[in-house]
């Protein structure tokens, strides 16, 4: 039972009664979990998953579309998302999706999104677009998938842990920090589902783009420009957690001997103290994990 909450301005006492709620996002929510509970069975901090991210743009002479955009003088901004699933060689299924914008843009464009929400909505502005004519459409293929969490390892690969022994530095008034290991090829999944979903991604994605072109001429943008051919893995895949969708360290479950915490985010080693945020799923999905973690948290 919480009965007080200590931080570097005082204490708070929790009146008779009363609930705590972890909300500082799925890494502190952690570190705070695993340095206030016994973690008898040493769940806390596994599972930890976030978003495979894969990014790919291409363009097309406006020339190719004359018979489609006959009489538009500048393009307007269009934007369309596209699901995927993927099923893996023992059966199981990884989801992901692609948001795809286009924009029409000048001769030296490469962004689809300049005209999305980067235009300033003011007279000047608007008047040194009057005689835009575009000459060329940029599209973004954004890929998103989903990565698939360890729940049962040990030591898992993917996880948060209190760096006990200081090794990132100096503690945080007197606390450990949090230690995070998150990689996408995980030694516990022989099977490579991580890999293989991105790999799977980025050919929908190249599949998309030639169908949005019709087997007209395109052009792909690398790190030395535009090219013909499409970027190799390295140069279009992010870094994992860039876009911070950490999740599923305090996963939800009925059982306090397989997940961390019940189906409305308390914790099972607690009778008082919850978790609101992404940490709380089970799995990641391939949609923002944002509101399907902080759902539970609004009253019924």
């Amino acid at each position: 039972h919480i009965t007080r909450v200590v931080t570097n301005h005082g204490t708070i006492d929790v009146p008779a009664g009363g609930h705590v709620f972890l909300g500082l996002g799925t890494v502190e929510n952690t570190r705070l979990a695993l340095s206030t509970l016994p973690n008898s069975h040493g769940l806390i901090g596994r599972n930890l998953m976030a978003h495979l991210r894969s990014n790919v743009t291409v363009r097309l002479p406006r020339a190719s579309l004359d018979s489609a955009l006959a009489g538009i003088k500048e393009l307007a901004v269009s934007a369309l998302f596209v699901k995927g699933v993927h099923t893996h060689h023992d059966g199981s299924l990884g989801h992901f999706h692609v948001q795809i914008t286009a924009s029409g843009v000048g001769a030296l464009g490469t962004d689809s999104e300049a005209e999305l929400f980067k235009k300033i909505p003011d007279i000047d502005t608007l008047d040194r677009f009057r005689d835009l004519n575009d000459e060329w459409v940029i599209v973004t293929l954004r890929g998103i998938g989903e990565m698939t969490g360890d729940k049962t390892s040990p030591d898992p690969q993917n996880r948060v842990a209190l760096d006990v022994f200081g090794a990132q530095g100096p503690y945080d008034y007197g606390m450990p920090r949090a230690l995070v290991r998150l990689e996408a090829q995980d030694p516990a999944d022989p099977a490579g589902r991580n890999m293989a979903l991105w790999k799977a991604l980025d050919q929908a994605t190249d599949e998309i783009a030639l169908v949005l072109v019709g087997g007209g001429p395109i052009q792909y943008l690398g790190s030395g420009g535009w090219q013909n051919t499409p970027p190799a893995a390295d140069a279009r895949r992010d870094t994992l957690s860039s876009t911070h969708h950490e999740s599923g360290t305090l996963w939800m479950g009925e059982d306090a001997a397989t997940s961390v915490t019940d189906v409305w985010g308390r914790l099972h080693e607690s009778d008082n103290l919850h978790a609101v945020g992404p940490c709380v799923l089970p799995a990641i999905g391939a949609p923002h994990p944002l509101l399907p973690g902080v759902g539970p948290a609004r009253p019924p």
